[in-house]
């Protein structure tokens, strides 16, 4: 094997990684995830009491929490997504639920993440997604891993394709 990509969570590649590659573990253990809750649901209960205020978009701070609900008014009445957590009361009859992790922020793990761009590659391991794009969007991971393919088959037939915009 040349080289070994790693498109998953630092703690994931941490552990997949082994002793053997201590620094770069070190790195990777500079990520610190939390879980969020998000419902979706037709009760307002996250909402201005007076309608007039509601806005499309609504962040409720409480203590150190700030979650957010967003509101799409439909013909069938009014949908609701909201970051549930750590918020009391949770919506009646949510319609689905769906929990995930995300990365939290930290100078820490901005450090580690420069670092880990600067010595992509060596010793054959690529990193691609959230551990090494600056800002954690669906598009930086792709150009991430469009990076790596660049640099181990820079005239692959399929990554002309995907980089040809006509």
């Amino acid at each position: 094997m040349d080289a070994l990509v790693l498109a998953m969570p630092a703690d994931e590649a941490a552990r997949i990684l082994a002793p053997c590659f201590g620094p770069l573990r070190t790195r990777l253990g500079s990520f610190v995830y939390r879980p969020l809750l998000y419902q979706v649901h037709r009760d307002p209960c996250h909402m201005p009491v007076d309608r007039g205020t509601w806005a499309p978009s609504t962040v409720t701070v409480h203590g150190p929490w700030a979650e957010a609900t967003e509101w799409y008014p439909t013909r069938s009445g009014d949908l609701f997504v909201s970051q549930v957590t750590h918020r009391r009361p949770r919506p009646r009859a949510p319609l689905t639920s769906a929990g995930f992790r995300t990365v939290q922020p930290t100078p820490g793990m901005l450090g580690a993440q420069r670092e880990l761009l600067r010595s992509q590659g060596e010793g054959g391991i690529f990193l691609a997604g959230h551990v090494i794009a600056p800002v954690n969007t669906l598009e930086n991971a792709l150009g991430s891993a469009v990076a790596v393919a660049r640099r181990l088959a820079p005239r692959s037939r399929r990554l002309a394709r995907l980089l040809d915009d006509t």
